[in-house]
């Protein structure tokens, strides 16, 4: 009809008597043989797969495939109902990437020492790393100094660090920190400035690894 015609791309005078395997997929040689053999039983099927447009575009389709009666009740034919789902399943496959992405950043975070504080130094992340570095909870850490927590100690003025992160947006270098037992940590750190949808500066992403032992 006019509906397959818009997803498919054949006018009714190209397919009329023509094969269905036209739309077939070639990785899905026998899907159609499948289907015969289950409406021959009398049985409606509803199944996702892909079909071929005419201009060789592949298509996500919704099909339901039912039986065709004559009026003593034979199979004589197949009905087909197609719905286009393409858009919603690249929708749902870019969702699942994305998510995907998400889970594999927070498992990547929980694995380092991150905490994140605002322009202000104040801390307003602090993670599951960072407790078990520095011994202070995240409730204990949260809205705190970082530096005073940590009683950090820098290599250089930490107006030079500062005028250096927002010159080119990150910064490395070794420092001194102290634990909540008072522990001597030496420590080797990765700011990065991390800005917000309209490219203001707003925190600073502060991943820190103890090589104390190392340096040793």
């Amino acid at each position: 009809n006019i509906g397959a015609e818009r997803m498919f791309g054949y006018t009714a005078a190209e397919m009329v008597g023509q094969p269905i395997t036209r739309l077939i997929a070639p990785d899905r040689p026998d899907e159609e043989s499948h289907v015969i053999e289950d409406v021959k039983r009398g049985e409606i099927r509803h199944f996702e797969t892909v079909r071929i447009r005419k201009d060789g575009e592949p298509i996500e389709v919704s099909l339901t495939i039912s039986p065709i009666k004559n009026a003593k009740g034979e199979i004589v034919g197949v009905s087909s109902i197609a719905r286009d789902i393409t858009e919603r399943k690249r929708a749902q496959d870019a969702l699942e990437r994305h998510a995907a992405t998400l889970r594999e950043q927070a498992q990547m975070l929980d694995l380092a020492n991150v905490m994140a504080r605002d322009l202000e130094s104040r801390i307003i992340l602090w993670n599951s790393g960072m407790e078990k570095m520095y011994g202070w909870t995240k409730d204990e850490a949260l809205g705190k100094n970082s530096h005073k927590l940590l009683r950090t100690q820098f290599p250089e003025p930490l107006d030079n660090i500062i005028a250096a992160l927002h010159r080119n947006g990150r910064w490395e270098g070794e420092l001194v920190h102290f634990d909540k037992g008072g522990r001597e940590l030496l420590v080797s750190s990765q700011w990065v400035l991390h800005s917000d949808a309209r490219a203001k500066q707003v925190a600073i992403l502060e991943v820190n690894n103890d090589i104390t032992k190392r340096k040793r």
